[in-house]
């Protein structure tokens, strides 16, 4: 199995770097141009550029609709999406189209030019969007721990960007930060699914005779300074229940701590045999929806808890959350019970192999983290290798008071 799990890595002459992970068995095939460019290297004025570029390269001039268009007109399928570290545009297509799609995807994101008609038009996009994510609560929370978390790191700031950033953004400055990051250097190109050595060889060279880019983007390194805000709280008109949210600040993504991190998270509140679904849904019918995960990157990572709960049980909910982060500090996890999780976290993990935007995610994550032929098998070791004490070792490490924030998204009746 070792062998199917092995990721072809090369460098391009003009720094493209690409990834192959070929799947014969499949019936279609999958080209993701991916730009090392995301919300996180965003300041506060700027927050949301990087996803106000990825409309662009979507919706930016007559040439990049009618390239999106032709995709689907020919069976396949582009996803677009701004993520805290990277953009990344997928496409899935027949095999046979693969070529073509790849000419396509070389122009979206390289070659045409932006009109200032269309940069004005998206900019009405971008703020319905942000409309749109007011009105859901758990986005809400999310942004709300993420900003008690972090201090100064940029991953505060939500990827939608602020209404009045977006406003204020100007068509010079797209295109100036189009220049700076959307350069060979600073792409991953990953091609996946059944295709052919003579078709790779075509993908490639629909690319490689992209110019190196001069200016260099620079890298971010950003370091976090002081303990997460304790709490916060909005209002909101149009909810019934009170949302809540805990969070820690924990390790980066490439940490050593990282697995033990995944499997703590599995524990908590990862499906229905999880120990808060079964204390806050099936014991008490607290809540409908319970949900934990471990979220990091290269130079950040934290941990979330988050649950929606009539207001008079907030107290009772919260108590059991925090008992049963207490017992996962001071109790050991039973040989079954770990056993359970880990064949939860590689079982979810070869889904997503075989979905295939998923697998563009997963191999985006693994480039970017560790750049490693071997990522895959040695993703799979560290979680089977990590023991109960390592679980009890990064639950005294991380999920201490200090490190803790809590957020309330409540009615505004109450």
């Amino acid at each position: 199995m070792t062998n199917n799990l092995l990721i072809k890595r090369t460098t391009l002459p003009n720094g493209i770097r690409l990834v192959q992970f070929p799947r014969s068995q499949k019936m279609t095939a999958q080209l993701s141009v991916v730009i090392h460019h995301g919300s996180k290297i965003a300041s506060e004025k700027s927050a949301g550029i990087a996803h106000y570029l990825e409309h662009m390269v979507g919706g930016g001039s007559k040439e990049h609709i009618e390239a999106m268009h032709s995709i689907e007109q020919n069976g396949g399928f582009l996803d677009l999406s701004t993520e805290l570290e990277y953009t990344i545009g997928s496409a899935d297509v027949f095999p046979e189209r693969l070529n073509e799609t790849s000419q396509l995807l070389s122009k979206l994101f390289f070659q045409y030019d932006f009109e200032k008609n269309k940069f004005d038009l998206e900019k009405k996009v971008i703020l319905n969007e942000i409309a749109e994510s007011f009105d859901e609560p758990w986005n809400i929370v999310d942004d709300m721990l993420r900003k008690n978390l972090y201090n100064i790191h940029p991953v505060r700031h939500p990827i939608l960007g602020y209404p009045k950033t977006v406003r204020n953004f100007s068509f010079d400055e797209i295109i100036d930060a189009k220049q700076t990051f959307y350069t060979p250097q600073n792409t991953i190109l990953i091609l996946s699914g059944k295709y052919s050595d003579r078709i790779a060889e075509s993908v490639v060279q629909n690319f490689i005779e992209i110019e190196k880019s001069k200016n260099l983007s620079k890298k971010y390194d950003c370091i976090e300074e002081g303990n997460p805000k304790k709490t916060s709280r909005k209002t909101k008109a149009g909810v019934s229940t009170v949302y809540i949210g805990f969070g820690y600040r924990t390790a980066f993504g490439n940490h050593q701590d990282n697995p033990a991190l995944e499997l703590f998270s599995t524990i908590m509140g990862t499906g229905e045999s999880s120990r808060l679904f079964r204390e806050l849904r099936e014991k008490r019918a607290l809540a409908y929806r319970i949900e934990s995960s471990n979220c990091s990157g290269e130079d950040f990572g934290f941990f979330s808890i988050q649950c929606a709960v009539k207001s008079s049980k907030i107290k009772e909910t919260t108590n059991l959350i925090l008992k049963e982060i207490t017992n996962l500090k001071t109790k050991k996890v039973s040989d079954e019970e770990l056993a359970k999780v880990k064949n939860m976290i590689i079982g979810d993990f070869f889904r997503g192999i075989d979905h295939s935007f998923n697998l563009q995610v997963q191999l985006t994550r693994l480039e970017l983290l560790f750049a490693d032929d071997c990522a895959i098998p040695k993703y799979l070791e560290n979680i089977e290798s990590r023991s109960v004490d390592d679980l009890i070792e990064v639950a005294t490490k991380y999920f201490g008071e200090s490190n803790s924030s809590r957020v309330l998204l409540t009615p505004e009746k109450n």
